[in-house]
């Protein structure tokens, strides 16, 4: 084992209500038998990295969470430093892992404040990114052509494919049946597998290092509170330096690659041959003064000069990286940038630049050399943009000097199309489609950036402007609404069979032709069929009128599996002009089995409450209309059984309280389908509700 720097190493599980002593001397672990990490968890037991539950299992198959990782990683890199998180989390100071937390955001592997993610369970593509980061396993820009064999990894983007593609060339994660599974569940036994592969194959430095000599070949990785010496001059595969403190130089023979993580302090790359050096961690400094032939930086704010007589073959900004100063004063052959908001500066050359990210600003050139400085981009939006209008905005370049120079548009900080070649004296026009709705943002901003790049001289200039979009009136989007609801909210939805060839209309008098029906279709009717005609909705998804003689309804519960939406009650009330003689209005809504009270007036309604009912049957229905309460009544009285109070509101149609015995327990309290002989039935408390609202309140069966 090569992590032999760590002289005593306890990892263990935290759990909150399940932790046991080691009191047992031979515990039984049944649950690993058979188990392909069987070796791999009494391997853990017996070093002290987990203990067992408290019938001795060890629950190889078991989740874990971040609260759970941070707390053996802290113990893996005898961390005792931490960040005060007080106003910053919502996890309580008293949770037994609010510590652990602000140690692993000391050394910055752990980069989340919420109660929800510390406790939810892990995911493998979580575990490879909060592994690689930890470790400096994950790199800038690794080859992911491995991923390609797996069927899955199509659903793994930016950074994780970044972290999955790392530990799949290091052979530390593998998938199975040709997934890799990056969005199921790490379990105990699979992180701990992956664990032992990372300090099997890499010399481990902890906190407490401050003087580290890398002496033998492999794989290193240095965690430093403050690091004040570092020697290595052998040859190595991967040094990953997570240092928090200390100014480091980098002269050794040869390293496949050296990866600078989180963590602080500067670090010089004097002399050797590296395959790739990658900035990863987040407000890191480096010095590059040795040729390398890939340079990638991942992370923010991060500072990395190039240094004098100093050749990068092939420099990288990742994707999710932002706000990267790069200084070139050597020369850069491949420059791809990918991150947004990076800075380029220095008397260098950049030959050749492909830029992929909006905010890209600055100039490689000899400080006398200015290759934009008489070039200008004259931009022409209109602003504001009346509503419905087409949105064209055009350029037009001019002072450019002789060279290739590309040019691309950003809308709201996004790629728009795709790359283009600029030259003087010519326009170019951003179409963008503005997207109308009720609370759509009424400000967009396009930018046009040019790319300068003749081989010797790099410079990036833009030019930006704001378009005012004035938005439709609130009257328009009412009557989008409006008919939305008047579409959306239904009766009864009876299932129905067509029974003649004929027709579907537009209209419920049977005006504007639809298409064709069929004998023996089968439809689904959404408005009552008592009536001449009934709006149907069609098998081809089409909703349409057609006679209520051309249709044979079935019978049974339809009533819709969820309530409407409260705001779009409101909208269709209103919108259908109901009032009342009273401060309240009634709506019996069939289709949902709901009684919607509403206080207000015509025009101004507003939902009040919701109970639950029953309504009739599909043979005794509750006839559908606009109504008045007209008389009320303590109890209707049967044999067996009675209900009560009673509240009319046409002939014998009236709200009561579901079906009681006369001893006081329940006849029938069905709710929520229709079963009634026509009344609505209500739980006891919401009809005596309905029983103290004043007469001549307006009832609406529908």
């Amino acid at each position: 084992m090569k992590h032999k720097k760590i002289v005593s190493l306890l990892l263990a599980f935290v759990f909150s209500c399940s932790l046991m002593s080691f009191a047992s001397a031979e515990p039984q672990h049944k649950d690993i038998e058979g188990h392909w990490a069987k070796e791999t968890m009494i391997r853990a037991f017996n070093d002290g990295y987990i203990v067992g539950m408290k019938d001795g299992s060890l629950a190889p198959n078991g989740v874990i969470n971040r609260a759970q990782v941070a707390t053996i990683l802290n113990q893996v890199f005898k961390n005792t430093k931490s960040v005060d998180l007080s106003g910053k989390t919502d996890i309580p100071s008293d949770a037994w892992y609010y510590n652990q937390l602000e140690k692993a955001t000391y050394l910055g592997f752990i980069a989340t404040y919420s109660r929800a993610i510390m406790i939810k369970n892990l995911i493998r593509q979580d575990a490879f990114v909060i592994l690689g980061s930890a470790f400096g396993i994950t790199e800038a820009n690794p080859d992911e052509s491995r991923l390609e064999s797996f069927k899955d990894t199509d659903k793994i983007t930016a950074i994780y494919r970044k972290a999955a593609a790392s530990f799949v060339n290091h052979e530390i994660a593998v998938g199975a049946d040709g997934n890799l599974m990056g969005s199921k569940n790490v379990t105990r036994a699979e992180f701990l597998t992956m664990l032992y592969k990372i300090l099997d194959t890499r010399t481990l430095y902890d906190c407490t290092s401050e003087e580290v000599d890398l002496g033998e070949d492999g794989s290193h990785v240095v965690h430093s509170y403050e690091l004040k010496e570092l020697k290595a001059e052998g040859k190595y595969d991967t040094v990953s330096l997570l240092q928090q403190q200390g100014d480091v130089e980098i002269a050794l023979e040869s390293a496949d690659a050296l990866i600078i993580g989180a963590g602080g302090g500067d670090v010089h790359v004097v002399s050797g041959e590296f395959g790739a050096v990658d900035v990863t961690g987040s407000g890191r400094s480096a010095t590059i003064s040795t040729d390398v032939p890939k340079l990638g930086i991942a992370g923010k704010n991060n500072t990395v000069i190039i240094d004098k007589e100093t050749t990068v073959d092939t420099l990288y900004l990742t994707d999710y990286s932002s706000e990267n100063r790069v200084i070139v004063n050597g020369t850069v052959n491949k420059a791809v940038v990918n991150g947004k908001n990076t800075k380029f500066e220095g008397t260098g050359t950049v030959k050749d630049v492909t830029v992929n990210a909006p905010g890209v600003s600055g100039r490689v050139a000899p400080e006398d050399v200015h290759p934009l400085e008489d070039a200008t981009i004259e931009l022409n939006a209109p602003s504001p943009l009346p509503a419905g209008q087409a949105l064209n905005i055009s350029a037009k370049v001019s002072g450019l000097p002789e060279g290739d120079a590309t040019g691309q548009w950003y809308v709201n900080g996004k790629p728009f199309g795709g790359q283009i070649t600029v030259s003087n004296g010519n326009n170019y026009v951003c179409s963008p489609t503005v997207e109308y709705s009720k609370n759509m943002d009424t400000h967009l901003n396009a930018e046009l950036e040019i790319i300068y790049c003749d081989g010797s001289v790099f410079e990036v200039m833009s030019k930006s402007t704001d378009v005012v979009l004035e938005n439709y009136p609130a009257e328009y989007y009412r009557k989008i609404d409006i008919a939305r609801v008047n579409d959306t909210i239904t009766s009864y939805q009876y299932q129905a069979t067509i029974t003649t060839n004929g027709n579907a209309y537009k209209e419920s008098n049977l005006t504007g032709w639809l298409c064709e029906i069929q004998k023996g279709m089968k439809v689904t009717c959404l408005t009552p069929v008592n009536t001449s005609t009934v709006k149907v909705l069609l098998p081809n998804g089409y909703k349409g009128w057609v006679s209520t003689g051309a249709i044979r309804t079935g019978s049974g519960n339809y009533t819709l599996p969820s309530d409407f939406d409260n705001d779009d009650k409101v909208l269709w009330v209103n919108s259908r002009n109901y009032s009342s003689s009273t401060n309240y209005l009634v709506w019996v809504s069939l289709a949902c089995q709901k009684v919607n009270v509403f206080t207000g007036s015509a025009g101004n309604w507003k939902l009040d409450k919701v109970f639950p009912c029953a309504t009739g049957a599909y043979s005794t229905p509750t006839p559908p209309g606009t109504y008045k309460i007209s008389y009320k009544q303590s109890r209707w009285q049967y044999n067996g059984y009675w209900c009560g109070p009673v509240t009319g509101f046409y002939n014998g149609y009236a709200f009561h309280s579901w079906l009681n015995t006369n001893s006081g327990g329940a006849y029938d309290h069905t709710m929520g389908r229709p079963v009634s002989h026509g009344c609505v039935r209500m739980k006891d408390p919401d009809a005596q509700f309905m029983n103290r609202l004043p007469y001549n309140t307006t009832i609406v069966i529908y």
